[in-house]
């Protein structure tokens, strides 16, 4: 596990910097304080069934010098999505899990000073548990838990019923999500509430579901694209600065990334937008801007030619 310093602002990256060789098949990282110093510290989860752990390492002077890892948890069996929020309003960093191979997602509270307890199960029946989103899905002012599950093909959320982190039974969004990979939030029809876009492996769509109320009640499945060999990721951004959200995806098994316009602004979608053919195997998609210009640029990860790549916009 590496970090790149954009060492001028303008997307020009010095050489790679690691901060463990040790990691395992590791699916998932994200940046947070993890340990309150008003730094950025850096999360992981591994999905070797073998390791399976949830680590941090501690940025020690701000400046992206890390410390040795310090282990969450050991038995997260198969972590495919690590997610860090304050889920108990208490002021430190938590961080929820999603384990693929055991189909929980788990709940890690911070005492403090990155002092993790015994996790608390959040769900222990979502048939493979692929990818989470946090977003508050009726309005209530408390976020929410939306699911993934690749095995049963649902899409699921779950009511935060005390904004502390205990949630309802779920709510099915759809079972029309072949083999669901990945899912995230925005509201993609200008609204004012939260709906939900997902990537499906085994039918090759990704897909939007319209937030018909603001209390969680969602319409049918709404197809994007079902052409893509092997959707893995779905991101959302409004890449073409026009006010609303739009699209992208990561297929693994065709190497493409492509975006896809929000033509009216409305959740009207126009065609696939091929950036690239040759992310090998990517898996993994994100946005910034790199070179400081005033707009998005993307960020691609391959498992295939282990590369990282960025699109200029």
């Amino acid at each position: 596990m590496s970090w790149f310093a954009n060492s001028d602002g303008q997307g020009n990256f010095g050489p790679q910097q690691d901060v463990s060789t040790g990691a395992d098949q590791v699916r998932s990282v994200a940046l947070a304080d993890i340990d309150g110093d008003d730094d950025l510290d850096i999360l992981s989860g591994s999905y070797n069934y073998l390791d399976s752990s949830v680590v941090w390492h501690p940025n020690t002077d701000g400046q992206g010098t890390f410390g040795t890892g310090q282990i969450i948890s050991r038995d997260a069996v198969g972590v495919n999505h690590v997610l860090p929020t304050d889920m108990n309003g208490d002021g430190h960093v938590d961080v929820i899990t999603a384990s693929m191979l055991s189909s929980r997602v788990s709940l890690f509270l911070n005492g403090g000073q990155a002092a993790f307890g015994t996790p608390v199960e959040i769900l222990t029946d979502a048939s493979g548990t692929a990818s989470t989103s946090l977003a508050d899905v009726d309005g209530d002012g408390d976020e929410d838990l939306v699911v993934a599950s690749y095995w049963d093909n649902k899409i699921s959320w779950y009511e935060n019923l005390d904004g502390r982190g205990t949630f309802a039974l779920p709510k099915l969004i759809t079972n029309l999500a072949n083999r669901a990979q990945s899912v995230r939030t925005a509201d993609i029809d200008l609204d004012g509430d939260l709906d939900v876009v997902s990537a499906s492996y085994g039918d090759g769509k990704i897909a939007w579901y319209e937030n018909l109320d603001a209390r969680g009640n969602f319409g049918p499945q709404q197809v994007i694209t079902n052409r893509l060999n092997g959707p893995v990721y779905v991101h959302i951004a409004d890449l073409d600065d026009d006010g609303d959200m739009d699209v992208l995806s990561a297929s693994i098994s065709d190497s493409i990334v492509a975006w896809y316009e929000n033509t009216d602004g409305a959740g009207t979608f126009g065609a696939i937008q091929i950036l690239t053919r040759r992310a090998i195997a990517v898996e993994w998609i994100a946005t910034a801007d790199l070179d400081d210009d005033g707009d998005i640029d993307i960020v691609s990860a391959s498992y295939g030619d282990s590369s990282i790549k960025w699109f200029e916009h």
